[in-house]
C-alpha cells in the first residue's frame, strides 16, 4: 500500500505544463511542411511532456508499506530511505518576509527555484516548509516544500498544512511500529 503527499497539491503546474506540451504538438503539426520547425517544435514538446510527467509529476514525498521505504522525489532528485531507519519525521516552517505580487511578478513567479529549492519571500497566505526526517544515525535528511509560496486562498493553505501534518503523523506511526517490530524478543 502507498500513500503520498505530492507537493503539486492543486495539479496547478502540471496542468501548465500539460498544456503548453501539448501546444507545442500542435504547432509542430501545424508546420510539419518545414522540416526544422517541426524538428524544434516536436522537441519542445517532448521535452515538455517529459517535464510534466517525470518531474512535475512526482514531485512530493511517498511512503510505500509493502517496501518498507519511504521516497522523496524534490529538485529532481529521488531519495530513498529505509523505513527501518528512520527515528521521526517532523515538518517547520520556514519564515519568510511577505512581499507584494508587483515585487514577485518581476522577480521571483517565473523561477521554477522558488518553489523546487528556494523562495526569498512568500506572498499573499504562502507559505514554505522543511520536511525533515529524523534518521537512526543521529542525521537528518530535509525535503523543501516551497510550492504555496504564493498560496492566495488561506483555506486551501490550511487545508494543506492539515494533509501535511496527517501524512507525517501516518510516517511517525509506521515508523514506530517498525520499530517495535524489529525490537521485539524472538525476532
Amino acid at each position: 500500500m502507498k500513500k503520498s503527499f505530492r507537493y503539486d497539491y492543486n495539479n496547478k503546474l502540471f496542468l501548465i505544463s500539460l498544456v503548453v506540451s501539448v501546444a507545442f504538438l500542435a504547432v509542430s503539426f501545424v508546420v510539419h511542411f518545414e522540416p526544422i520547425a517541426f524538428g524544434v517544435t516536436l522537441g519542445c514538446s517532448v521535452l515538455g511532456f517529459l517535464n510534466t510527467f517525470f518531474i512535475i509529476k512526482r514531485q512530493g514525498i511517498s511512503l510505500n508499506k509493502k517496501r518498507l521505504r519511504i521516497t522523496i522525489v524534490d529538485e529532481a532528485l529521488v531519495r530513498n530511505l529505509k523505513v527501518s531507519n528512520i527515528k521521526y519525521a517532523t515538518y517547520k516552517q520556514i519564515e519568510k518576509e511577505n512581499k507584494g505580487n508587483a515585487y514577485g511578478f518581476f522577480h521571483e513567479f517565473f523561477h521554477p527555484s522558488t518553489y523546487m529549492s528556494d523562495c526569498k519571500y512568500v506572498y499573499n497566505h504562502g507559505k514554505v516548509y522543511n520536511i525533515c526526517f529524523h534518521m537512526t544515525d543521529g542525521s537528518t535528511i530535509e525535503s523543501y516544500f516551497g510550492w504555496m509560496y504564493r498560496e492566495k486562498s488561506l483555506e486551501k493553505v490550511e487545508a494543506v498544512e492539515a494533509k501535511l501534518e496527517k501524512f507525517i503523523d501516518e510516517v511517525n506511526c509506521f515508523a514506530k511500529n517498525q520499530e517495535k517490530a524489529i525490537n521485539m524478543p524472538g525476532k
